[in-house]
């Protein structure tokens, strides 16, 4: 509910930016200027294609990506991990005096997420405290998710006056998508069978979901290069 309330208050400050700089430019024609670019950084690596809608206002679809696999050994436990980062993304941007300064806000259908398998080496396992005894190919498994759609909020140099002539265009952004991180806990079946193990991993999961309570972002600095025309 209250992503779908955030969604929807983010879409009518969408209408009302655009009508606002319609009734301000309502004798000048909208040219739909094009712009592609390039885009790298915290949200990935990836594609964007942008409209001047007019001198200040630029309306942008954005798709990037990261994918990362991680596997390491620490105390006798090997963790095997994926970290995946999804932007699907539209932007609307407003250029301050007609310059290069401009705040942005959208929203992002991607996210970012990560997944974690925990597989003892010495059959042993503590949770909530308690100590296991696992038994061989059984492991514990956490993910990490974003909400499904985010509002963003930021503010940007660059990709700018699309409107006015053909040429390179670069951009920097210091944003974030705006959202709360949440972990799923669960277990291999053999270990869900010993005696109090659901009860634990509960505990320890809503332990790890009230820590992760204050993280309510995720943090996005990007650099673009792209052409208009």
């Amino acid at each position: 509910m209250l992503g779908k309330n955030c969604l929807t208050l983010l879409l009518v400050g969408l209408m009302q930016i655009l009508l606002c700089f319609g009734s301000n430019n309502a004798s000048a024609e909208i040219s739909f200027d094009k712009m592609v670019y390039s885009v790298a950084g915290t949200g990935g690596a990836g594609v964007g294609f942008g409209f001047g809608l007019s001198d200040n206002v630029v309306l942008r679809g954005e798709a990037a990506t990261f994918n990362k696999n991680i596997i390491q050994l620490n105390n006798q436990i090997k963790y095997i991990g994926n970290v995946k980062i999804e932007t699907l993304a539209i932007f609307l941007d407003y250029h301050i005096f007609n310059g290069s300064f401009r705040f942005t806000t959208g929203a992002d259908f991607g996210r970012p997420n990560a997944s974690l398998i925990a597989q003892p080496n010495n059959n042993t396992i503590i949770v909530n405290g308690v100590s296991y005894t696992v038994p061989p190919g059984n492991s514990l498994n956490a993910t990490l998710t974003y909400p499904r759609v985010m509002p963003y909020v930021g503010v940007g140099w660059g990709l700018s006056q699309i409107s006015n002539e053909t040429g390179w265009r670069f951009g920097l952004d210091l944003g974030a998508d705006i959202g709360r991180l949440q972990t799923t806990m669960n277990a291999t079946s053999s270990l869900t069978n010993l005696d109090q193990f659901n009860q634990n991993l509960s505990t320890l999961n809503a332990t790890a979901n009230k820590e992760l309570s204050t993280v309510t972002f995720y943090p996005l600095i990007k650099l673009s290069i792209g052409y208009s025309f």
